[in-house]
């Protein structure tokens, strides 16, 4: 039987577009790896899903309140929280005040 696919909102951050434009960053975690997950039936068999000690991923989203496993586009995955915030602070290029969700 397969697990349930589950996504948990961690924390969002606030930022800019071109200096103007709001936009929101969410940080979702997975108990299974996306990417992965996507290409069921299409990936070697030798590839093992990208997941932490807990089984988990954390992936990277714009303005997306829900995450939807079909429609969802993460722009970043990572086996760290904290290396996710790492990653979309270096790529938007700026210090983000981060709000936990719980």
């Amino acid at each position: 039987m397969e697990k349930e696919k589950k996504a948990e909102k961690m924390c969002e951050a606030d930022w800019l577009y071109d200096n103007s434009k709001p936009m929101k960053v969410q940080i979702f975690k997975l108990n299974y790896d996306f990417f992965s997950d996507q290409d069921e039936g299409f990936h070697n068999e030798d590839e093992t899903p990208e997941l932490n000690e807990n089984e988990e991923q954390y992936v990277l989203l714009n303005n997306e309140s829900e995450f939807d496993f079909r429609n969802s586009s993460p722009w970043h995955t990572s086996t760290s929280l904290l290396e996710a915030k790492k990653y979309a602070e270096e790529i938007l290029q700026q210090k983000l005040e981060w709000r936990y969700i719980k």
